[in-house]
């Protein structure tokens, strides 16, 4: 480019710049204000943008939320369906819905309602009827816990659950057993349970816990873990007013009887350790409430004093023993005092040693299921403990008797009759004169 040239596109340049120095140019403004104008319509249009994505994530949200709906009505159409296809007495039937604090404020029962009851010999012949009629004619109870002697497979004084078994109906399934020839694994019997006949034995509140009654450490345990609120004692060494080893000739309690003399007998030792379990259990529970500064009702719920000291008379006996009445069997010498002797002691151990549990004591008559029928009226006498048991013998000849299933109803009775609390009764049903 010529000198001159450029000299002249400088002049020129500098004229122009002059000039819209001096007046703006209509054509600059209005290139600026259309700048202007395409920014604002650039930010108009990403506004725009992100509330379409914002429509189109709330449109995914929806359709998402529908199709789960969907989903859910189909499974529910499913579950009604298979519901239809079950047979009738298959159906879980849906308790009406309560309130809690109506179920709260809802009366009890019985004296049983929501309890816990441990039954101690719960193997024996009564023991076992115990267990049988307290599941079938309580429903209301929470649980029943069957307390067993040692029930091992290799235990020489195991005898099994088979009478508890028996009493409850568990064998009343629908049993199979495979042939001789077969394995072991397949010759082992097993019962289904049956709905037809079960629904009723209420089993699922029936629990089997093994203890040796001899053993202090072993009672604390199985009252700590069975928060029992009822002990039912129907142990006993005797079978009828003499020793299990001597009248069944059972090698193994024999043997048991003559290397431990000092190991101590069930009516007496045997009750201390469960009485002084029972006890432990309990001033634990009061110091742990004592502690945290309350003062609870069975439900659990803070009460007043006046309250507490009032719902003594709501709940069931702490103990319940069952003996036998004076005049009921022949007295019988063993080493360790004679029969009669031992169950007395056993009477009167709960009120002397241990006065802080209520308690009631049963003396049944005479036992017999063969020639005594059942469902009898029951007939209760409360002992005068002031009287001589020889007095006592003396007042009739007249011989008393009572069948073990009419002695369950009995204690069934007694657990929910709060005026025979504190008291030792006798119990019969048929009288010979």
């Amino acid at each position: 480019m010529k000198v001159g040239t450029r000299i002249k596109y400088v002049v020129m340049a500098t004229a122009v710049v002059t000039f819209l120095s001096r007046n703006p140019s209509t054509a600059f403004v209005q290139h600026s204000r259309a700048s202007v104008a395409t920014v604002s319509k650039g930010s108009t249009f990403l506004r725009e943008s992100d509330n379409d994505n914002n429509n189109n994530n709330n449109n995914n949200n929806q359709n998402e939320a529908e199709r789960l709906r969907a989903q859910a009505e189909a499974l529910r159409e499913q579950i009604r369906k298979m519901e239809k296809d079950l047979p009738q007495d298959r159906r879980r039937p849906q308790p009406p819905a309560e309130s809690t604090t109506a179920s709260r404020s809802k009366p009890p029962t019985s004296l049983l309602d929501n309890r816990r009851v441990l039954v101690v010999g719960a193997n024996g012949r009564l023991g076992s009827m115990v267990c049988r009629y307290l599941l079938r004619q309580h429903p209301e109870l929470k649980e029943v816990i069957a307390c067993v002697h040692v029930v091992g497979e290799n235990s020489d004084t195991s005898r099994g659950y088979g009478r508890l078994s028996y009493e409850v109906g568990a064998e009343d399934g629908i049993g199979s057993i495979g042939p001789a020839w077969s394995s072991s694994d397949e010759r082992t019997a097993s019962f289904e349970f049956n709905v037809e006949t079960m629904t009723d034995y209420n089993l699922q509140k029936l629990r089997v816990v093994e203890c040796e009654l001899l053993d202090p450490v072993q009672c604390n345990s199985i009252v700590e873990d069975s928060q029992a609120d009822v002990v039912v004692w129907c142990a006993t060494d005797f079978n009828g007013n003499r020793p299990r080893a001597v009248s069944g000739l059972n090698i193994a309690f024999l043997f048991r009887a003559v290397s431990d003399p000092t190991k101590g007998r069930v009516e007496v030792e045997g009750l201390q350790n469960m009485l002084g379990a029972i006890k432990n259990v309990r001033q634990d529970a009061l110091r742990r409430d004592r502690l945290f500064g309350n003062n609870v009702d069975d439900t659990g719920s803070a009460v007043s004093t006046t309250t507490a000291s009032s719902a003594v008379a709501t709940k069931p006996v702490d103990v319940l023993l069952v003996s036998i009445a004076p005049d009921a069997l022949e007295d019988f010498e063993t080493p360790f005092g004679t029969f009669l002797d031992q169950k007395r002691q056993g009477e009167e151990m709960i009120p002397n040693d241990f006065p802080s549990l209520s308690f009631t004591t049963l003396q049944f008559a005479r036992y017999e299921d063969n020639f005594v029928g059942e469902d009898l009226e029951l007939n209760f006498e409360t002992v005068d403990k002031k009287s001589n048991p020889d007095e006592s013998n003396s007042r009739s000849k007249n011989v008393r008797r009572i069948n073990r299933r009419d002695a369950a109803r009995a204690v069934g009775k007694a657990l929910t009759s709060p005026e025979l609390q504190g008291k030792i009764v006798q119990v019969w049903t048929d009288e010979l004169k």
